[in-house]
C-alpha cells in the first residue's frame, strides 16, 4: 500500500460515522435505557442511569440512583424519609411546605420522576398515559384507604364489648414481626450479613435507638388515646402537629414559614378545636334527645383524659421526627428494610416493657384517685386485658385476639410497611393531600362501620350530622390551603430567581 493510500485510509477512519451505524465495542459501549418495572418503582430499586449530560439541565451531570449525588429537591436539603411504625405521622409531619421547584408530571418525587425519564423513557410515557394515571390514582387511593381504615378498625377492635386483649399488644407484636420481616427481606436481597457488620452495627443502632423507642411510645399513646376519644376527633386534633412542627423546625433548623403559611397553620388549629367542640355538642344533643336520656356518666372525664394524651402524643411525635432529621441524615441511602430493622429492634424491646409493665401500671393509675374510672368502662377495658397483671402479655402475647383485632393488626402492619414504601416515593404535596383526605373521610367511615353491631352498615350514613360535615370540610380545606401555600412560596422564590437571572443576561447584552 502506497503512502497516499495509507493517508486516505486514515482520513476515512477519522470521519464520524452515522449514529445508527455505530457498533458497540469494549471501549465505546452502546448505552441502552434500562427497563423499570412497577415493583422496582415502588420499592425504590431503580437501575442506575449513565452519567451523560442532560440537555434540559444545561449539560450538567445526572445519572446514578435517586437520592445519590444530589439532595431531594422536595426536602430542601433538610429532611429525610423516616420508616416509622406510624408512617403517616412521621413522614407527613415534616412536609411544612417544602415542595420542590419543578412542576410534576406524576405523583412521584421530582428526583424519582427524572430518574425514570432517563432510565426508561417508555415507562415515563406510560405514567403519563391513561393507564399510568389510573395506576397513580390507585396508589393514592390505596394510601388513603389504609390510613383511614387502620384507625377506624383499630377503634372498633378496642370498643368491642366481647374482647379482652391488651391494647398495647397490637403495636408491640407488630414491631416484633416487623423485625423478622426485615431480616427475611435482607436474606432475600443477600444483605443479611451487612446488617450485622461489626463496624456499622453498633454506631447505627445508637443512632436509631432513641427514635425507635420514641415512635413505639407514640404508637402506644395513639392506641391509649383512642380508648378515650373518638377516632375522627383524634385524627383531626393530630393535624395540629403541623403548627408544632413549624415552630420546632424554625427553632432547630431556622426554617421560616410565609405569612400565608402561618395564617393557614393557625386556621388549621382553630378548625381542629372547632371540630372537637362540635363533636361534643352533637354528642350531647343526641343523648339528650333519646327517651329516656342516655348520657353515660364519665364521658366528659374520658374526653379530658383523651385530649391530654393526644396533646402528649403530638408533642412526642413531632419531637421524634425532628430528632430523626438531626441524627439520621446519613441514612438516606440505606434500604428501607434495613432502616426498618434498626428502627423496630429497639422499638420492639421497648414495646415489651410498655405492654408488660407500663400498661398494667397505667391501668391501676386510672382506676385510682383522681381518675376513678370504672373497671368495666369502655375507656380502660382495653388496658386491662384478662386480669390487668404485670407480664400478662409476655406469656400470652395473642391472648384475647379475635377477628377484629387481627384485622386491626394487619392494617397496622400494612400502614407501617406498604404506606412506608409509598410515602418514600410520592411527592411532598401528594403525601400531605392523601393524609388530609384520609382524615376527611374518617367521619363518614365511622357511620358506615359503627363501633358496635355489623361491620358494614350503610344505613348509618343517614345519621350524618350537618354540623359535623361543615366542621370536617373546614379542617380539610385549612390543611389543603397550608399545603398549597408552601408550594406557592417555593414557586414565587423560583420565579424571582429566574427574573433576576433574565435581568442579568439582558444587562450583559445591553
Amino acid at each position: 500500500m502506497s503512502s497516499d493510500d495509507a493517508r486516505n485510509a486514515e482520513a476515512a477512519a477519522a470521519v464520524p460515522q452515522p449514529e445508527a451505524k455505530r457498533v458497540a465495542t469494549e471501549t465505546t459501549p452502546l448505552v441502552r435505557p434500562s427497563r423499570v418495572s412497577i415493583a422496582a418503582l415502588l420499592l425504590n430499586e431503580l437501575p442506575d442511569t449513565p452519567a451523560v449530560p442532560d440537555a434540559e439541565q444545561g449539560g450538567g451531570g445526572g445519572g446514578g440512583h435517586p437520592g445519590e449525588g444530589e439532595e431531594d429537591p422536595e426536602s430542601d436539603g433538610e429532611y429525610v424519609h423516616i420508616p416509622a411504625p406510624d408512617a403517616e405521622g412521621a413522614t407527613h409531619a415534616v412536609v411544612g411546605g417544602q415542595e420542590g421547584q419543578r412542576r410534576h408530571s406524576s405523583v412521584f418525587r421530582a428526583d424519582i420522576e427524572e430518574h425514570i425519564r432517563k432510565a426508561d423513557p417508555s415507562m415515563f410515557q406510560w405514567l403519563l398515559s391513561p393507564g399510568g394515571m389510573t395506576f397513580q390514582i390507585g396508589l393514592c387511593v390505596t394510601l388513603v384507604a389504609i390510613s383511614a381504615y387502620e384507625a377506624v378498625v383499630k377503634k372498633r377492635a378496642l370498643d368491642n364489648p366481647g374482647s379482652n386483649f391488651v391494647s398495647a399488644s397490637i403495636t408491640t407484636n407488630a414491631s416484633i414481626i416487623s423485625v423478622l420481616v426485615s431480616l427475611a427481606w435482607a436474606v432475600y436481597m443477600k444483605e443479611f450479613w451487612s446488617i450485622f457488620d461489626r463496624q456499622t452495627f453498633g454506631p447505627r443502632m445508637l443512632r436509631y435507638i432513641i427514635p425507635g423507642c420514641g415512635f413505639q411510645l407514640t404508637s402506644y399513646l395513639q392506641v391509649l388515646a383512642l380508648g378515650f376519644i373518638a377516632t375522627d376527633v383524634f385524627k383531626v386534633l393530630e393535624q395540629t402537629r403541623l403548627l408544632i412542627t413549624a415552630l420546632m423546625t424554625m427553632q432547630v433548623f431556622g426554617k421560616k414559614q410565609s405569612i400565608a403559611g402561618w395564617n393557614a397553620l393557625v386556621v388549621i388549629t382553630l378548625a381542629a378545636i372547632s371540630y372537637t367542640e362540635t363533636k361534643n355538642l352533637v354528642g350531647k344533643e343526641e343523648c339528650l334527645s333519646k327517651v329516656p336520656p342516655d348520657c353515660k356518666k364519665g364521658e366528659s372525664k374520658a374526653m379530658t383524659v383523651g385530649l391530654i394524651i393526644t396533646a402528649v402524643f403530638v408533642l412526642l411525635q413531632v419531637g421524634c421526627c425532628i430528632l430523626c432529621e438531626m441524627v439520621l441524615k446519613d441514612e438516606k441511602k440505606t434500604p428501607f428494610y434495613i432502616q426498618k430493622f434498626f428502627l423496630e429492634l429497639p422499638g420492639s424491646i421497648f414495646g415489651l416493657i410498655i405492654a408488660n409493665i407500663v400498661n398494667p401500671i397505667m391501668y391501676k393509675i386510672l382506676l385510682g384517685d383522681p381518675f376513678n374510672f370504672d373497671p368495666t368502662s369502655e375507656s380502660v377495658k382495653p388496658l386491662k386485658g384478662k386480669d390487668g397483671n404485670l407480664f400478662e402479655h409476655f406469656f400470652t402475647p395473642f391472648a384475647g385476639w379475635n377477628f377484629g383485632v387481627w384485622m386491626a393488626f394487619f392494617l397496622f402492619m400494612a400502614k407501617s410497611w406498604c404506606s412506608g414504601f409509598l410515602t418514600k416515593q410520592l411527592s411532598a404535596i401528594v403525601k400531605q393531600l392523601c393524609s388530609t383526605f384520609a382524615v376527611g373521610i374518617i367521619y363518614f367511615l365511622m357511620q358506615v362501620h359503627p363501633k358496635t353491631g355489623p361491620f358494614f352498615y350503610p344505613e348509618g350514613l343517614g345519621s350524618i350530622h350537618q354540623s359535623m360535615v361543615i366542621a370536617d370540610f373546614c379542617v380539610l380545606c385549612a390543611v389543603i390551603s397550608y399545603t398549597l401555600a408552601g408550594r406557592d412560596k417555593k414557586r414565587k422564590e423560583q420565579f424571582k430567581k429566574e427574573a433576576h437571572t433574565a435581568r442579568m443576561e439582558r444587562n450583559k447584552v445591553a
